[in-house]
């Protein structure tokens, strides 16, 4: 796993000293997104970046109002794991793409952080950010969706969310774009189900994304408790931070158990299939219509306009 805010650091200054050097190319300029013709971008594999740069409006599933722009015309893709590779690359240097594609936060997160880059134009799409459940679990989930459903309407409602949008991005992310009001669903647990499961042995087992500040990143500073219930191989709260961090611990807290993290690589989640070996995803995923078909979603609990980022124009 890689220590965020080190290996920004480190791309930072491998860029700066690139450019004192003068050994680094000059970097073209781009002021609109048609600018952007002919071009590569970069995404993460199997995100809703990826899928809006190849034109697959399918996969992306989104409704026609949430989307804002069209794609450059003849633009290249290039795929990494992670959208946030994507800018580390970038910005150390790499020449097979000018920009990337993901949540304007990242963007917002990179900036602060140091790296030269800029986002160019509007937002072309917003997304609906939910907890995704396992359709193919061998128990049941209903009740557990219906409780996250219950945790994430009253955090709505009391300002909660709110405050932790305010917390970690400097706004406020979680009122719907297109207005639109989301109904919790209901289910009573029962013997032997999921909750029931997570209720018994004292810890929920959430997965999400270790680089994706300020969504989600490990604590470097952070000490393991020596009497957590979290397996061997999880992470604790006190080893990760970030929004949708809190979100989960307050999922966690709302239940009664431990909150811990496991860290699988996103096209690994967004697959399905999860073999019971975590419980949720509380990772900052949008509903589409593809992953609708693999996977279960809660009412969403914020919004996020997707942005494209450029490296800054050097002379």
């Amino acid at each position: 796993m890689k220590k965020l805010f080190t290996l920004i650091s480190l791309v930072v200054v491998a860029s700066l000293a690139l450019t004192a050097c003068g050994s680094q190319s000059k970097t073209p300029e781009f002021n609109s997104l048609e600018d952007l013709s002919g071009y590569a971008l970069c995404a993460g594999t199997a995100t809703t970046y990826d899928y809006w740069l190849n034109n697959d409006m399918a996969g992306l599933g989104l409704p026609e109002s949430s989307i804002y722009a069209k794609v450059p015309a003849n633009v290249k893709v290039v795929t990494l794991d992670t959208d946030q590779e994507c800018a580390q690359a970038l910005v150390a240097g790499r020449q097979d793409f000018v920009g990337y594609v993901t949540s304007e936060t990242v963007v917002d997160a990179n900036i602060a952080a140091g790296m030269p880059v800029k986002k160019l134009g509007k937002p072309v799409y917003s997304e609906d950010l939910a907890a995704a459940f396992d359709k193919s679990s061998t128990l049941d989930t209903a009740s557990l969706r219906a409780e996250v459903d219950k945790v994430f309407a009253k955090m709505h409602s009391d300002g909660s969310l709110a405050a932790l949008s305010n917390q970690w991005f400097k706004t406020d992310l979680t009122q719907s774009p297109s207005g639109a009001a989301f109904t919790a669903s209901e289910a009573a647990p029962v013997d032997g189900d999921l909750l029931s499961t997570i209720k018994q042995r004292g810890y929920i087992l959430v997965s999400t994304d270790p680089n994706y500040e300020p969504q989600s990143f490990l604590n470097t500073e952070g000490k393991r408790p020596s009497d957590t219930k979290c397996p061997a191989d999880a992470l604790t709260t006190a080893e990760m931070q970030g929004f949708d961090v809190d979100v989960a611990k307050a999922v966690g807290e709302a239940i009664g158990v431990e909150t811990c993290f496991a860290t699988p690589s996103w096209d690994t989640i967004t697959a399905g299939n999860w073999a019971n070996k975590w419980d949720i995803s509380i990772g900052s995923m949008t509903i589409t219509t593809e992953r609708q078909k693999i996977l279960d979603f809660s009412i969403p609990y914020y919004f996020t306009p997707a942005v494209i980022a450029v490296k800054v124009a050097n002379p």
